[in-house]
């Protein structure tokens, strides 16, 4: 079995909604500080939660939409042409 090989894509769409990129930052930072000071291990876990979401909605961002983009285009492509007589019925009426 072959692999399909991607092309580089040229386009670059940048994050969404990057305002909003200092509050997981932001709760990440707290959460550590809170773990240094308090000295139990919940605020690192809850650190390490927000860190991972931050990353998956990252990835989402940059790379998940090309990737859902190219499957939703290669369906439509192999789908087969709609019906021509549903025009020809709508002229009719008009």
């Amino acid at each position: 079995m072959t692999a399909r090989v991607q092309p580089r894509r040229n386009g670059s769409y940048g994050v969404d909604a990057p305002y909003l990129l200092p509050i997981p930052a932001l709760l990440i930072v707290a959460n550590i500080i809170d773990g240094v000071t308090s000295g139990t291990v919940w605020p690192f876990a809850v650190a390490g939660l927000v860190t991972a979401c931050a990353g998956c909605g990252l990835y989402a961002s940059r790379r998940g939409k090309f990737a859902v983009w190219a499957e939703l285009l290669a369906r439509l492509a192999s789908s087969p042409p709609p019906s021509r007589s549903v025009g020809r019925s709508a002229r009719r009426l008009l």
